[in-house]
């Protein structure tokens, strides 16, 4: 956003709109996926210091941590 209002020069559409996606993006995973993989990651923890790292719900955290990091992957893939 700082970009798009600091700008010397008046952005094209694309620009905007390629800024306007990095923004969403970044808000996204700074507002519902890096909350959502701390908690995922918090209860393994726990899980873990319980000794049940071979349990179902263990493994089922573990795919859950998988599809929203891979979600995060992708928000950054498509900003970069």
């Amino acid at each position: 956003m700082l970009i798009g209002l600091t700008a010397p020069y008046a952005l094209t559409t694309g620009a905007l709109v390629t800024l306007g996606t990095a923004v969403i993006g970044g808000l996204t995973n700074l507002l519902w996926l890096l909350p959502s993989t701390r908690k995922i990651k918090e209860a393994r923890f726990k899980l873990e210091d319980e000794g049940k790292e071979d349990s179902v719900e263990h493994k089922e955290l573990s795919e859950q941590f998988g599809k929203i990091h891979g979600l995060s992957l992708l928000f950054n893939f498509v900003n970069f």
